[in-house]
Order: C-alpha cells, then sequence, then structure tokens
C-alpha cells in the first residue's frame, strides 16, 4: 500500500517499480495501490486519476478515498510524509517506510519487499 499526498516524479519512479515487481512475481499474488491523500476529496480524486492516466501502470491501482483525506484510522500515517508505504502479508505490516516530499527511496521500497516476498 502507497499513501501519497502528492504525485511527482518521485511517487511515478516508486510506482514504476512497484508495478514491475508486481509483473515479476505474479506467482507470488502481490498487488498493490496508491492511495492519493488529500483534505479536498475532489482535488485528491483529480490528482489520482490525472497520474493514472499520465503513467498507465499495469499492475498497481490508483484511487483516492473520498472519506479518508489522511488515511485509514489506526494506519499511523505520519502527516508529515509526502509518501509513505506499508507492505504487509496476511493483514499484518512487514515494513513501513515513509518519505518527505523529494525524498522517496525506491530502491529501499523494493528491497524490503523483496525481503517480505521470500
Amino acid at each position: 500500500m502507497v499513501f501519497a499526498r502528492s504525485t511527482g516524479d518521485d511517487l511515478a519512479r516508486l510506482v514504476k517499480k512497484i508495478d514491475s515487481l508486481i509483473a515479476d512475481n505474479e506467482n507470488k499474488k502481490l498487488a498493490s495501490f496508491v492511495n492519493i491523500l488529500g483534505k479536498n476529496a475532489d482535488e485528491a480524486g483529480a490528482a489520482a486519476e490525472k497520474f493514472a492516466k499520465k503513467h498507465d501502470f499495469k499492475n498497481v491501482v490508483i484511487c483516492a478515498a473520498k472519506d479518508l483525506p489522511d488515511g485509514p484510522d489506526g494506519f499511523d500515517i505520519a502527516p508529515e510524509a509526502d509518501v509513505t508505504v506499508m507492505t504487509y502479508v496476511n493483514g499484518r505490516v512487514r515494513d513501513n517506510r515513509a518519505f518527505a516530499k523529494g525524498q522517496v527511496d525506491s530502491k529501499s521500497v523494493v528491497k524490503g519487499t523483496k525481503k517480505v516476498l521470500n
């Protein structure tokens, strides 16, 4: 799961890597989605739609939850984080990374996900 407050190049690079990782691990039932967060649900929805169309991801769903501007309750998404990535197995978080704007480390996310897959 990816929660993002912006849809810049950092997020696009991250999602492209996740998209490829999913394609390469079809047999492991890996799945992902990106939830665009924002105080204004209409703006977040429009940003999600534009981002999805621009990048045409094949394996990652891009969405915006209208009733959860800061993400789901209990997920403890850091309010100062621009992007939060949670990797989970059977409903249990196994890897959780939060990044400031412009600081997304796609390699560490992929590495953490691969560790969970093994």
